[in-house]
């Protein structure tokens, strides 16, 4: 819990200028999930690009708390969730402890500033373990939920 207290109070920086902030302000200033996509949602936009995840988790949040650091919490928390939940499932292979010091020694730092590709990254790891079972299908679907991000 407190890489991702640390990971909400950062200082705004490019990337968060880039793509936090301005996602932010779209949460802020419309008044239904809905109006950020006035077109709809469509099957032929739910590939990457969309970032259906990011926008979620940015609107509810910014309409929940009105804080951009809330933002970038949620954004660290899921992050360090997924991750921890892969190092997890992986803990026979290699210990907990171990695989969670690796990425807070690693991979931190990086979730600062690439914040959408974290989470996309800890995604997949949380079920790296779905592709070695050789369910593929599955494993497709959780690519299509991290290209979301």
């Amino acid at each position: 819990m407190i890489p991702a207290v640390m990971g909400g109070l950062r200082a705004c920086g490019v990337d968060i200028g880039a793509y936090a902030w301005p996602g932010y302000i779209r949460s802020m200033r419309a008044s239904s999930f809905s109006e950020l996509y006035p077109n709809g949602i469509s099957l032929s936009m739910l590939g990457i690009g969309l970032e259906l995840g990011w926008n979620l988790v940015t609107y509810y949040s910014t309409k929940l708390f009105e804080n951009i650091h809330w933002n970038l919490f949620m954004y660290q928390l899921i992050t360090i969730t997924c991750f921890y939940i892969g190092a997890w499932k992986h803990r026979k292979s290699a210990p907990l402890w171990l695989i969670m010091l690796m990425f807070f020694f690693i991979e931190y730092n990086h979730t600062y500033n690439i914040m959408r590709q974290s989470v996309a990254c800890a995604i997949i790891f949380m079920e790296i373990d779905v592709l070695e079972e050789r369910k593929y299908l599955q494993f497709f679907l959780w690519i299509i939920v991290a290209a979301w991000f």
